[in-house]
């Protein structure tokens, strides 16, 4: 019974640090990732603006084989959408708002995995560099409540590799074509 008690104030003192925690993190968050490349920020626009084009370099394009993939509105630029469905990755969407070949190009994500809906704004921001392109990629979002502060910060962590990664997936492909 004394094992119950002392098991009991642990587990009530763990959540309590969590709750704290959680409400202690930023309610914003942001994680960017930056990468020069020798390409134009036309070249590396056409890959970034053009959905289907992630595809060839999204650090997520092997992780389902069963994602259903539909694009609707322009090509390219402000109004391109791409919407999945996925049984792994969850129901989303990824949409264009605004769009600058010189500048590059900012998104909203909105994804639903099992009924919990979170969204993220997204940048691609181009620099022109004695005739190279310094790409940055931004995402940010906001928590309102403890648990969505965690799942930022948590965010930020695993999401920092994988976009190191996908800029080093754009810089090769935009290589190729030069």
């Amino acid at each position: 019974m004394k094992f119950l008690k002392i098991l009991a104030i642990i587990v009530a003192f763990l959540v309590v640090i969590f709750v704290v925690v959680g409400m202690l993190l930023p309610a914003q968050w942001e994680i960017s990732q930056s990468k020069v490349m020798a390409a134009s920020p036309l070249k590396i626009y056409r890959k970034v603006a053009n959905l289907k084009k992630w595809q060839e370099w999204s650090p997520w394009k092997d992780v389902e084989y069963g994602m259903i993939s539909t694009y609707s509105g322009p090509e390219e630029g402000v109004g391109a959408q791409w919407n999945w469905v996925s049984k792994d990755m969850g129901n989303g969407n990824l949409h264009i708002t605004k769009a600058d070949a010189a500048e590059g190009i900012v998104y909203q994500l909105i994804m639903d995995m099992n009924g919990s809906t979170s969204g993220l704004i997204g940048e691609f921001v181009f620099r022109e560099l004695n005739g190279q392109t310094e790409v940055t990629w931004i995402d940010r979002g906001e928590g309102i409540n403890f648990f969505e502060r965690w799942k930022g910060f948590l965010i930020g962590l695993m999401m920092k590799k994988q976009m190191a990664y996908g800029l080093e997936q754009l810089n090769l492909q935009v290589s190729v074509e030069n």
